[in-house]
């Protein structure tokens, strides 16, 4: 007895079968639009209900779904965008000066390294530093108030901020962890 093969859905032409919805397909393109009026009516002062009435939605939770997803593109997009030309610039910029720091002008070598360290900032490659804080005392028994009060008035430096706010968390049931050192 013959096994029964998987069906692909590609009809055997040898492509493989797609994934996921196309981003610029036309359902892609009306959810967009769809997205834009909803953001558009909000903006113009209307509830999320009478925003479900205009736009036929089923109830106040799917317009507040596509105002959480037209926000968050409307942000992500353009954000995107601007780091992915920022690091055209500096790439741009890193290989002129690098040819002259190859050539023998060594005095660009501070400026490549500092177009080295903005664009591992900008990709988020470098390590968040941590630090080791000791500090005595019981701050349980300050309000989160006082201790807000205390460190905008200077009375505390970092570190004491930093150790309160660990006691305060531990003491709430948080789980927290020193760094490593």
């Amino acid at each position: 007895m013959k096994k029964p093969t998987r069906k692909t859905g590609n009809k055997g032409k040898g492509k493989p079968p797609r994934r996921g919805r196309p981003k610029t397909g036309a359902q892609a393109i009306e959810t967009a639009e769809r997205y834009a009026r909803v953001l558009e009516l909000r903006k113009q002062g209307l509830t999320l209900q009478e925003i479900a009435d205009v736009e036929g939605y089923a109830g106040t939770s799917g317009v507040h779904e596509a105002l959480t997803k037209a926000i968050a593109r409307t942000v992500a997009e353009p954000a995107e965008d601007v780091r992915a030309l920022e690091m055209l610039r500096l790439d741009a910029l890193f290989k002129k000066a690098w040819e002259k720091v190859e050539a023998g002008n060594l005095t660009l070598g501070d400026f490549v390294l500092r177009l080295m360290a903005r664009r591992a900032k900008l990709l988020g490659l470098d390590a968040p530093a941590q630090s080791k804080v000791e500090v005595e005392g019981n701050f349980k028994g300050l309000s989160d108030a006082e201790v807000v009060s205390l460190a905008i008035d200077g009375t505390l430096d970092s570190n004491e901020w930093t150790a309160i706010l660990v006691e305060k968390m531990k003491a709430r049931g948080f789980k927290v962890t020193p760094p490593r050192e």
